[in-house]
């Protein structure tokens, strides 16, 4: 198998992605011009159903509403 069929056959959506997250795991996250805001926007997105998620995130160059009450 070449490299880029490895990498191809991982390639997914954003909210696929963030599927793998489950209530009390601890997600860190790239910051600054690293952020991954579409990941970012896709946790938060599902944030009814993560509980007692920590996000360990330096400085968010995106809305960062993970961080609203």
């Amino acid at each position: 198998m070449k490299w880029h069929d490895h990498y191809n056959q991982r390639l997914t959506t954003a909210q696929e992605a963030v599927k793998a997250i489950k209530p009390g795991d601890r997600v860190v996250t790239a910051h600054a011009c690293g952020e991954p805001r579409s990941l970012v926007e896709a946790m938060v997105d599902r944030a009814a159903e993560l509980k007692d998620v920590e996000i360990v995130h330096m400085v968010s160059m995106g809305s960062a509403r993970y961080s609203l009450p």
